[in-house]
């Protein structure tokens, strides 16, 4: 199976800018290797420095970089589609 896969560096950053802290304050073991990866985020296996309800291994799943950025530009790209196709006749103005 191949993933697309983004560069470990980024997600500590991202983690510290969501939560407030370092994954070491959460996790005691965080597995750089990712063991999924799709077109919006990557899935990590880690260990809780806390088990919650017994729970210490679990999956994080963590987006890539710039995906929200992404999405808004495909949805834009996409309403001026269903606008065209609402609208054929301004069609030739667009060609």
């Amino acid at each position: 199976m191949q993933f697309l896969l983004v560069n470990f560096g980024p997600t500590t950053g991202q983690f510290k800018e969501a939560f407030g802290v370092d994954i070491a304050a959460i996790f005691d073991h965080f597995d750089p290797t990712p063991i999924a990866s799709g077109a919006i985020a990557q899935v990590y296996r880690a260990h809780l420095a806390s088990p919650i309800h017994g729970i210490q291994q679990v999956a994080v799943k963590v987006r890539h970089p710039g995906v929200e950025e992404q999405i808004a530009r495909d949805i834009r790209i996409l309403n001026m589609l269903v606008s065209v196709v609402n609208h054929p006749h301004c069609l030739p103005a667009l060609l």
